[in-house]
């Protein structure tokens, strides 16, 4: 297990979760699993484990952010959507509890 990972899920009826070590690989992830018509959004948990993981992802701040409540090892959700002309949307929704 990293210290900094990348959980892609989809949604629906069946939930599947693969773990990345880089954002990149969890783009791909999230783009593949959205070129099936039934999927309609996945999401890229943000998952820091350590203090120095979160400065890693997202700098200082983001190191105050996780020593606020460490337990919350979700740092960061993207929800992603595939629009209409084929564009991929990110929409980041902060901090999971």
């Amino acid at each position: 297990m990293a210290d900094l990972e990348y959980h892609v899920q989809q949604e629906g009826i069946h939930v599947t979760t693969k773990i990345f070590d880089n954002f990149d690989k969890a783009r791909e992830q999230a783009i593949y699993l959205l070129s099936d018509p039934t999927v309609r959004r996945v999401h890229i948990d943000v998952v820091t484990w350590t203090y120095d993981a979160a400065v890693q992802y997202g700098g200082d701040n983001a190191g105050d952010i996780y020593d606020e409540d460490p337990e919350a090892s979700v740092h960061d959700r993207i929800e992603c959507t595939l629009n209409d002309d084929g564009t991929l949307n990110l929409n980041h929704q902060g901090r999971i509890p």
